[in-house]
């Protein structure tokens, strides 16, 4: 998929960047620029995967810059770029950068993550749900099941509240 030379002008002017397309023309019409690595437009945040997937690794990057802060003792600095995530984006943002974390081993990294969604979203059982699973990970069975039960709690679906049960269930044995 690509798009043509007046759209990435347009793109770029909007986005506030210039961006160089290639030089090479494929065909004597108009010049077309692909995202192979994306499958489709990077920059079309309509579409709910791409909006979800740029959304989610600006929220990394931003998060791997206070790894770094913290890493060389600015802690101040650290702080205040993880509260930038936290307070810019979606509460389901923040969520996948807690599971990308979660699911390259990075069990620490998760728990903050999702320990700083459920205390800006406090209604959201979600939030705990996923707190609870980085604790379980972690090998924390009673801190996992307090935030199961919290979760629990927050939610009036009776499916999730089956879902969480049974969670709740296996970690009790």
């Amino acid at each position: 998929m690509g798009i043509g030379r007046v759209q990435w002008n347009e793109l770029n002017s909007r986005r506030g960047k210039f961006y160089t397309p290639p030089k090479k023309s494929s065909s004597p019409g108009e010049t077309q620029i692909s995202f192979p690595l994306f499958n489709s437009d990077p920059f079309d945040l309509t579409a709910p995967s791409t909006k979800y997937d740029v959304a989610t690794n600006a929220a990394s990057t931003l998060w791997k810059r206070a790894l770094s802060y913290a890493a060389n003792g600015k802690e101040d600095e650290a702080n205040r770029l993880k509260t930038q995530v936290i307070r810019s984006s979606s509460e389901k943002v923040v969520n996948a950068l807690g599971y990308t974390f979660l699911n390259d081993g990075y069990t620490s990294l998760a728990i903050d993550v999702f320990t700083r969604n459920a205390e800006a979203h406090t209604d959201s059982w979600q939030a705990y749900y996923s707190l609870a699973e980085a604790w379980g990970y972690r090998g924390d069975t009673l801190t996992a099941l307090t935030n199961y039960n919290k979760a629990l709690s927050l939610t009036s679906d009776t499916a999730t509240k089956a879902k969480i049960q049974k969670r709740i269930d296996s970690l009790l044995g």
